[in-house]
């Protein structure tokens, strides 16, 4: 019984219980149908006997009477012509009451009694009454006493049989009160067995199914809710083939399953993505999904060591162009400090031209010439090093995007060793992050191009400008001649050499500015070979932190094959 289906449990008990209140709505239906024919037996029987022997005592008393009166009258009276019909009426009746009682008997005792009666009544009494109508018509008052005493026998008789009738019946009627009266106890008394019996089968099924159906769902219920809140220490215990067994033996194998997958996930967060695992079928969505999971990660991992290896030697392709730049910027520097040196000696051989040219003031206009001429050409070299200055400007911003980048690919590498330990919970977050840091890498490589390209852009403007400058010297060169030739009149192009020093004055400010921009640009190169090393830097953390991962064999997009317990092998491509 205790390895039978639950259905057929209830079916047993139930059916038990149900069979008892069958049988005891039976009892009581057959009790109350008793009942009622042993009511309707006294009434039909009993009860119609004893009024019809009453009906048949007062016929027969009227007639009695009616006979006792024929003396008093005159029989050619009409008193006596209705007393006669109402003899005969009453004579009908007798014979009513004689047949409704008739359809009464049942028992052999009173049908003997009843004919008994019913023989004195038709035969001597009716004898009795013949005669004794003969006599008082015939007025013959003497001989209708004498009959009247001699037939008071009959009389006696016939009501001793009508009383023997009605304590007849009178018995019956108390036997049939009787059995009545006993059956009913014994309804009563099948009642008050099967009723207990019914209780105790209902409190022996409800105690049953409350140990055996309920207490056992009620203890899963409790290592449901158990296992809801993370306790996977749980088990049922599954000693029974019933349902509740196979609930237990399910839910056993459910844990199970369940500290399996608890194990891997343990494994992956210890940063183990070689760990393998076996899904149940292919309906198992949490299995198939631990076999994506630990595949992706390798995936995406895998994909971010060759993306920090490619980080690192681009970030060291940076230093290395940062430091050539930086390299080339103190060059240009000290070119340009050769150029102010020149360009002072020129002022200084101006002012003691102006000095010994107080007389030459008819050479003047042509000396002006030649200064305009030398001005043009300083003109041009000024805006040149403007040029050179504005490419200073965005070369100051592309380095500046180049430390933004550094700066946001430190925070990336941070966000990459955190996630790197939470891998078990943030997996996708690394592809992000490997994402960003290659668009940073890239960006890093397209700012250095544009660097190389600037600083180029500024050596060939510096090259414009020393030419322009040859080009003013020979410009100064043909002054000189024209100021050999009029050195008698030096004094009257004193004005002009005061000009052309006010000039050369402003050339040397220009100059001393391009030399700051270059300082600057020099600067900023080295501060961008430290961050191209500090960026170097963080990927090589970076990938120190992913060495602890141990990866599958594998990288990049493969395909990740896993076994289905009791089903083919599927192949899913990441």
């Amino acid at each position: 019984m205790k390895d039978a289906k639950i259905s057929k449990k209830l079916f047993l008990g139930f059916g038990a219980l149900g069979l008892s209140l069958i049988l005891f709505a039976c009892i009581a239906f057959y009790g109350v149908m008793m009942a009622n024919s042993r009511t309707e037996s006294l009434y039909r029987q009993n009860l119609t006997a004893i009024d019809s022997v009453g009906e048949m005592k007062q016929s027969f008393q009227e007639q009695r009477a009616i006979l006792r009166s024929f003396i008093l009258f005159d029989p050619g009276s009409d008193t006596y012509r209705t007393s006669v019909a109402r003899l005969n009426e009453c004579n009908a009746d007798m014979n009513a009451a004689f047949s409704k009682y008739a359809a009464t008997i049942t028992e052999k005792e009173d049908r003997e009694l009843f004919e008994k009666a019913k023989a004195i009544y038709s035969n001597e009494f009716k004898a009795f009454k013949s005669e004794l109508k003969a006599l008082t018509d015939k007025k013959d008052t003497a001989a209708a006493l004498k009959k009247l005493t001699d037939g008071a026998q009959i009389n006696t008789d016939l009501i001793y049989n009508f009383e023997q009738l009605t304590t007849l019946n009178d018995t019956y009627a108390n036997k049939t009160l009787e059995k009545s009266r006993i059956g009913t106890i014994l309804v009563l008394i099948a009642g008050i067995i099967l009723f207990p019996y019914a209780i105790l089968l209902t409190l022996f099924l409800v105690k049953y199914f409350r140990k055996n159906v309920a207490d056992k769902i009620t203890e899963a219920v409790a290592a449901a809710n158990a296992l809801a809140t993370g306790d996977i220490e749980i088990s049922l215990q599954a000693d029974r083939k019933d349902e509740i067994g196979e609930l237990a033996v399910a839910f056993n194998e459910m844990v199970s399953s369940i500290k399996e997958q608890a194990a891997v996930a343990e494994e992956i967060a210890q940063g183990n993505l070689t760990v393998e695992y076996t899904p149940r079928s292919e309906k198992d969505v949490m299995g198939l999904s631990f076999v994506r999971i630990v595949d992706g990660l390798n995936d995406i991992f895998g994909t971010i060591k060759e993306t920090v290896s490619q980080v690192n030697a681009g970030a060291e392709q940076v230093a290395g162009g940062s430091q050539a730049l930086s390299q080339g910027a103190t060059e240009q520097a000290s070119s340009v400090e050769e150029l102010a040196a020149t360009v002072t000696t020129i002022s200084n051989q101006v002012h003691s031209n102006a000095d010994s040219a107080s007389n030459a003031r008819a050479l003047s206009v042509k000396a002006g010439h030649e200064v305009e001429s030398g001005n043009g050409q300083m003109g041009r070299m000024i805006a040149a090093m403007n040029d050179i200055n504005h490419s200073s400007v965005q070369i100051s911003r592309i380095i500046k995007v180049i430390d933004d980048i550094a700066f946001q690919t430190n925070i990336l590498a941070l966000n990459a060793a955190v996630e790197a330990a939470r891998a078990g919970a943030a997996g996708k977050g690394f592809a992000v992050v490997a994402e960003e840091v290659r668009n940073l890498a890239a960006k890093s490589a397209e700012a250095a191009k544009n660097t190389t390209e600037l600083i180029q852009n500024s050596i060939d403007k510096v090259t414009e400008g020393t030419k322009i400058a040859d080009s003013t010297a020979e410009s100064l060169k043909e002054i000189v001649v024209s100021v050999e030739e009029v050195s008698k009149l030096i004094h009257s192009i004193d004005e002009a050499s005061s000009l052309q020093a006010a000039s050369l004055s402003q050339v040397s400010q220009g100059i001393e500015q391009i030399s700051s921009v270059v300082q600057m640009n020099a600067a900023t190169a080295e501060e961008s070979a430290a961050a191209s090393e500090e960026l170097s830097s963080q990927a090589h953390m970076l990938e120190g932190v992913l060495s602890k991962l141990r990866l599958k064999g594998t990288s990049s997009r493969k395909a990740s094959t896993y076994t289905v317990k009791g089903a083919e092998t599927f192949a899913q491509v990441y």
